[in-house]
């Protein structure tokens, strides 16, 4: 009798994550899911388990509260996870100076350091076992960093650090990783910032994903075994580009296009 293989997906609510755990339980996949609004995620799980006949165990958690993600872990610890996805996050819309610090505060404790615990408590059994998959999710904003994402951007570029850093140290344990940096995706994410429905329409050669598509690419990624995953083509383009051209044309070619789509109003202030 074949055992299920069990994933951890982190920010399951909605979105990206609500996604990957749809794909997954269809591969037979049993999931265990985090998120804070109750009523979406147990509806979500509830819709899992009669499709896919998948066992979903649903925990309530705020991943910036320290002491809930410590609990967390030493639930989760000695559950045997074969695939991790870090997808839990958020964004915020002012100016570095205005946002409230505590709110960056728990955003770099949500998109870091929760993440970081998971995988240092999961990790260990992935190496004895020689088999296991990291998934965490970060942004074009890693590489394609804009006014108003100050701290957002920083965190995003962290985990594209740490997952390259960690891929090149477990080389040889059979434990996967992958960082995964989407563009323009429509997620409900926008909407609970307050950005009208106009700002995230298709124009031009820019075109917005769904997260099916996110998911789809990180699967092919992680068949052609590649760390380092860009779902979207003209998200792909803009990357490489970004690479290309000198340092200061990038900063005043985004700052005048965040000026004229309205993004920022002029220059900030108090």
């Amino acid at each position: 009798m074949n055992v299920k293989q069990t994933a951890l997906i982190t920010g399951a609510t909605s979105g990206i994550g609500a996604a990957y755990a749809s794909r997954l339980a269809k591969d037979g996949y049993d999931l265990i899911l985090t998120g804070r609004r109750s009523e979406k995620i147990n509806a979500l799980a509830a819709e899992l388990s009669e499709s896919y006949d998948s066992i979903v165990d649903v925990n309530l958690i705020e991943l910036s509260d320290s002491e809930q993600v410590d609990a967390f872990v030493n639930r989760i610890k000695e559950r045997n996870i074969h695939l991790l996805i870090n997808n839990a996050g958020f964004g915020t819309t002012k100016f570095f100076h205005q946002e409230p610090l505590e709110r960056q505060e728990q955003m770099v404790s949500a998109h870091i350091l929760a993440h970081m615990k998971i995988i240092y408590a999961i990790l260990p059994a992935m190496i004895q076992k020689g088999a296991g998959v990291i998934i965490n999710i970060s942004s074009s904003g890693a590489f394609l960093p804009s006014p108003k994402t100050v701290t957002y951007s920083g965190t995003k570029a962290f985990l594209v650090a740490f997952t390259e850093c960690l891929h090149m140290e477990l080389e040889g344990t059979g434990v996967q990783v992958q960082v995964v940096c989407p563009g323009l995706t429509r997620t409900e994410m926008h909407s609970r910032l307050g950005i009208p429905d106009e700002y995230t329409l298709d124009w031009g050669p820019f075109r917005w994903i769904s997260p099916q598509e996110v998911v789809n690419c990180s699967m092919r990624c992680l068949e052609k075994k590649k760390v380092l995953c860009l779902p979207g083509r003209m998200n792909r383009i803009q990357v490489f580009l970004r690479r290309l051209i000198p340092e200061s044309l990038f900063f005043k070619t985004t700052s005048r296009f965040c000026r004229k789509y309205g993004w920022t109003d002029g220059n900030p202030s108090y």
